[in-house]
C-alpha cells in the first residue's frame, strides 16, 4: 500500500535476511533500535528547530530520515528530505508545517513497526 506508514515489501525484504533460531529475530532488533534511535533524532531535530540551528535541522533531519527510509517509513523519510531542503534555503515559510509533520509520521511509523515485532 503506497499510502501505508510502513512499506510493506522493505518489511517483507528484512524478513529474508533473517535467520532461523535466532533467540530475537533480525527484524526486531532493528525496530527496537529505530524506536530509540529515531525517537532520538527527532527530539534532536526539535531542539534544533526550536533554536532556529539550520546547520543541525539539516543533519537531525538527514539522520532520521536515513533511520526511516531503511525500515521502509517512507512518508516519514520524504518529509525528513523536505527539512534538509528548507534548511538549507533562506526562506523557511513551511518549517512548522514540516515539524509537525514530521513528528506526526513518527508516531504513524512506531505505531505500525509495533505491530511488526514478535519478541518484546
Amino acid at each position: 500500500m503506497e499510502n501505508a506508514a510502513i512499506d510493506e515489501t522493505i518489511i517483507t525484504s528484512l524478513k529474508q535476511l533473517e535467520i532461523p533460531g535466532e533467540p530475537v529475530p533480525f527484524l526486531d532488533e532493528l525496530i527496537h533500535i529505530f524506536l530509540t534511535d529515531a525517537s532520538l533524532s527527532s527530539r534532536n531535530l526539535s531542539t534544533a528547530y526550536t533554536q532556529k540551528d539550520w546547520p543541525n535541522v539539516n543533519r537531525w533531519a538527514h539522520k532520521l530520515k536515513g533511520q526511516a527510509r531503511n525500515l521502509g517509513a517512507n512518508r516519514l523519510s520524504d518529509v525528513c528530505s523536505n527539512l534538509e531542503i528548507l534548511a538549507s534555503q533562506t526562506e523557511k515559510a513551511n518549517a512548522d508545517a514540516l515539524i509537525q509533520a514530521s513528528e506526526d509520521e513518527l508516531k504513524a511509523a512506531i505505531t505500525a513497526l509495533r505491530g511488526y515485532l514478535r519478541t518484546s
